[in-house]
């Protein structure tokens, strides 16, 4: 099992993460470096 990221991999992920810092503003800036799939789960009425 490969447990590591190539070097391809790395450059995309770093590629990506530049973009996201540069282009993220405005209503969704507070969801910076928050991971996973949001609170749309908070908000289901049961």
């Amino acid at each position: 099992m490969k447990l590591s990221f190539s070097k391809q991999d790395e450059q995309f992920r770093a590629e990506v993460a530049g973009w996201l810092a540069d282009n993220l503003c405005g209503e969704f800036e507070t969801i910076r470096w928050r991971g996973g799939p949001g609170d749309e789960h908070m908000f289901v009425e049961e």
